[in-house]
């Protein structure tokens, strides 16, 4: 069920319409994206580019986990993709704009001009860092060699990432591997608990993960969710976290994003944005541009998109 705003008792009117003022204010002064009228497409060199998927308005406070649903297929990775500049899919005339810090800002649909090529890896190294379902690690380097390359991209020293490396591994449950095991030596849940550090260690503003605990059983998800989630907000970071696990982005996410299916191509409609609030009694509200929406509500509307035909 829906609450429109206007209809809630004085004393829910009164925290709710603060709730959005200091909303918007915040966003405002604080955000890491800003997004209008972004279109994304796929092109070939023997058929007409295919637009994917179309946001008219999204706008992404920073120190935030924001999650992304929607069916299989409907554009989820392409959002990645596209603020992620992992693929070049932003069509001319997006307005993308990515501000990480108070002295940059980067405007992404022209960054793939070979003119800007610099921009375009300075945003990429000093920024992004990713973790999927499949690992990508390495096989015959040793866990430590394929956690420390990326820091090593950064200008760290393998010795240098050494010690924050073996922290991490502590706190994921892995202190126990010796520095000279090869990853094709480990278990799948292990592998997938390397990737997690290997994202969380080096220097970046925004983490992309793309079903990143797809491959594990809800406890290990949760746990590792859980540690994720500490980093972002204790380091001032933002993720953006691909889920198909609605129990899991309710309970993590401070921002959901539903992705559905219009026309063959993915749209996020405005009233598809939802922000969560913890009130005074320790429970979590979430909030659309239309009002209070009830967690059972929104589980429904998600089931819904993603049972799209």
């Amino acid at each position: 069920m829906v609450l429109p705003i206007t209809g809630l008792p004085k004393t829910c009117y009164r925290n709710t319409t603060a709730f959005y003022i200091q909303t918007r204010q915040f966003m405002a002064k604080d955000l890491i994206y800003k997004i209008e009228g972004l279109k994304c497409a796929y092109r070939s060199a023997n058929s007409e580019a295919r637009t994917v998927l179309e946001i008219g308005s999204l706008q992404i406070p920073k120190n935030k986990m924001v999650f992304v649903l929607g069916r299989s297929g409907v554009g989820k990775s392409t959002i990645l993709e596209a603020l992620g500049l992992m693929n070049n899919t932003i069509v001319s005339g997006s307005d993308v704009q990515f501000t990480p810090t108070a002295q940059e800002r980067y405007d992404f649909s022209g960054i793939w001009e070979a003119a800007k090529k610099d921009a375009l890896s300075k945003v990429r190294n000093n920024h992004f860092s990713f973790i999927f379902q499949e690992t990508n690690l390495m096989p015959n380097f040793t866990v430590y060699e394929n956690i420390c390359f990326t820091q090593m991209l950064q200008g760290v020293t393998y010795r240098q990432a050494l010690d924050k490396v073996k922290q991490a591994m502590k706190d994921v449950g892995l202190s126990g591997i010796e520095e000279h095991k090869k990853v094709y030596e480990l278990s799948g849940g292990q592998k997938q608990r390397v990737a997690f550090v290997r994202a969380i260690t080096p220097r970046f503003t925004v983490l992309f993960g793309d079903e990143p605990t797809g491959n594990l059983d809800e406890n290990n998800a949760t746990e590792l969710m859980s540690m994720l989630r500490e980093n972002i907000l204790n380091n001032g970071r933002t993720a953006v976290i691909v889920s198909h696990d609605i129990n899991l982005a309710l309970r993590f996410a401070d921002t959901l994003i539903l992705i559905s299916k219009d026309n063959d191509m993915g749209v996020v409609q405005p009233g598809h944005i939802y922000e969560s609030r913890i009130t005074e009694k320790g429970n979590t509200n979430w909030h659309n541009h239309r009002g209070i929406i009830e967690e059972e509500t929104l589980k429904n509307t998600i089931r819904n998109i993603i049972r799209q035909n």
